[in-house]
C-alpha cells in the first residue's frame, strides 16, 4: 500500500531492509516467551513477509485510479 500510494519505492524498501530485519527479531523478542526458538518462529515470518513486499512491489507501481 506504502508503494501504490507513493509514500515510499522499492528501491528504500531494499535500503531499509537490514533495519526490517533487526526490528523483526526485536518484535519477535517482546511478543514471544523467553525462549530463542519461540522468537525467531515469530520474526522469521515477519522478515519473509517483508521480503514478498519487495519481491511483489513492481507489480503495485502506477498511478491510483479513484472511482467517481
Amino acid at each position: 500500500m506504502l508503494i501504490r500510494t507513493g509514500i515510499t519505492t522499492r528501491e528504500k524498501l531494499i535500503r531499509f531492509r537490514p533495519f526490517a530485519i533487526v526490528i523483526a527479531f526485536i518484535v519477535g523478542m517482546l511478543f514471544a516467551p523467553p525462549d530463542v526458538v519461540s522468537q525467531t518462529l515469530l520474526a522469521l515470518p515477519l522478515w519473509f513477509l517483508f521480503e514478498i513486499g519487495i519481491l511483489l512491489a513492481p507489480f503495485f507501481v502506477g498511478d491510483i485510479k479513484i472511482p467517481n
